[in-house]
This record gives C-alpha cells, sequence and structure tokens, in this order.
C-alpha cells in the first residue's frame, strides 16, 4: 500500500489523474451551432466537445446556471452552463453523448475533404526511410535550436 493511501490522504491515485478538471478527453473543432435557452437562441462557435460537455465561443451567452439545448445538425443535448466569461462558456451535459457522436463532429464535414488539398507526407516505405526521416527530423530541430 503507498503511503497516500496508509496516511489517509485524499490524493488520487496517478492512473486516475486527467488532464486539468476534465472527466473525458475533448475533441477540438470549430463549428457553427447554437444554445437555446428558454427565451431564445444563441448563435455560438462549438470549440471542443466530449462525451460529457462542450464550449462555445460566442458574443452573447447565457449566464452560469442556465440550462441550455446545444443544438448542431441532428445533435440535440440539454446541458447546464457550468462557466461563462469573456466569450466563453461551458456546457454540462444532464446524458453523457456517445464518443462515436464527439468523433463524427471532430471530422472533417464531407465538403471539407473535398476541398482539401493533397498533402504532401508520405509515410515511410520501411525502417531505412523511417530512419532516414527521424534523422532530417532530428537535423532540422538542431538548426532551428542554432538559429539557422
Amino acid at each position: 500500500m503507498d503511503e497516500a493511501r496508509k496516511s489517509g490522504s485524499q490524493e488520487e491515485p496517478a492512473d486516475a489523474v486527467t488532464t486539468g478538471r476534465r472527466e473525458t478527453q475533448r475533441a477540438r473543432v470549430q463549428l457553427a451551432a447554437a444554445l437555446v435557452g428558454t427565451t431564445r437562441e444563441y448563435p455560438v462557435t462549438l470549440r471542443n466537445i466530449s462525451c460529457t460537455g462542450a464550449m462555445v465561443e460566442g458574443a452573447d451567452l447565457p449566464p452560469k446556471g442556465w440550462t441550455v439545448a446545444l443544438k448542431r445538425g441532428d445533435m440535440d443535448e440539454l446541458g447546464d452552463v457550468v462557466w461563462a466569461r469573456a466569450g466563453f462558456c461551458g456546457i454540462h451535459f444532464f446524458d453523457p453523448i456517445p464518443y462515436g457522436k464527439v468523433l463524427e463532429l471532430a471530422a472533417l464535414p464531407p465538403e471539407a475533404r473535398q476541398e482539401k488539398t493533397p498533402s504532401l507526407y508520405v509515410a515511410p516505405a520501411g525502417r531505412d526511410d523511417r530512419l532516414s526521416a527521424e534523422e532530417w527530423a532530428r537535423a532540422k530541430l538542431r538548426a532551428s535550436r542554432m538559429g539557422r
């Protein structure tokens, strides 16, 4: 048994600690959405989303404590505004959304995929290609540190 448990400390074990205060990983997005309150609709930009909540950005947002629906396409999730400041607010969903829905929102929309230019990146074909790529990356890092 570790020392924290012996002494009755309230510290969590290292494997239970998450990044920041978030319960789940969030996907960064930039999507048009709306918060719908009891008296009006707030146009927002969805900035990140997880199974348990989201962060939105907007010019005029509902205050902390209000219940809203976050709407984007076929998504319509109820939740509470748990914080609001400087044009952003955090929504905690009443019911978790499926992880597949988070991935779907984080993926590029079909029209953006069609417009995307082809990448110049080609995955290394074998061990020698990978080692050459790693050597090139190390050389670039050294050069940038030397100010070249």
